[in-house]
């Protein structure tokens, strides 16, 4: 890639007419953000509408390391991703190539891990508009995780990786003490 900004188009989704034009208007207005998140509408295979991505923090600009750390506890609490799936989130390539690359080790969050490093270097855009549709079907890989310890121990190590932005908010016991009550509902409703 050799623009100024990046998205990662996921093979089964689309972008809504118009949405990228304002995403890097919105970049170009404020160059303390790195990455810019819009809301996404998720679909069947047959184009029936099954909920929203992406629309549970306000929209507005948030630090970031605020980003982080609202990003982890709010993942900690209802074990869902705050953020845009990856193709309604924008990046500033400099930064992205600072970053680094996507953790491919991780199975269910790399995009997240990414998107975290990412917020190192500056703040998170909240966009109130609709920038991708994202469709759902059973052959993803997130779908074949149902029942793996993957994502748990993924969120675990993103928690620990960021365990003193957390301390300084006086946020890790409150985070670690609900991945663990997680965990353990996990652990009944597969037992």
């Amino acid at each position: 890639a050799q623009g100024k900004d990046l998205l990662f188009l996921c093979s089964d989704d689309k972008l809504i007419h118009g949405c990228l034009g304002r995403e890097i208007e919105i970049m170009n207005a404020y160059p303390n953000v790195v990455l810019l998140s819009t809301r996404g509408r998720r679909i069947d295979e047959a184009g029936r509408f099954l909920g929203m991505q992406g629309d549970h923090f306000q929209s507005g600009i948030y630090f970031g390391h605020q980003a982080i750390h609202a990003v982890l506890w709010f993942q900690a609490h209802y074990a869902y991703n705050p953020l845009n799936y990856p193709s309604g989130i924008l990046l500033r390539r400099e930064v992205a190539l600072k970053t680094g690359q996507f953790d491919t080790t991780m199975r269910m969050s790399g995009d997240v891990d990414f998107f975290l490093r990412i917020l190192e270097y500056g703040d998170l855009i909240v966009m109130d508009t609709l920038g991708c549709e994202i469709m759902i079907h059973t052959k993803q890989e997130g779908a074949q995780l149902t029942g793996d310890t993957a994502p748990m121990l993924e969120l675990y190590a993103l928690v620990e990786r960021y365990r003193q932005l957390l301390e300084q908010a006086g946020t890790y016991p409150r985070i670690k003490q609900q991945l663990a009550a997680y965990a353990l509902g996990l652990g009944f409703k597969y037992w």
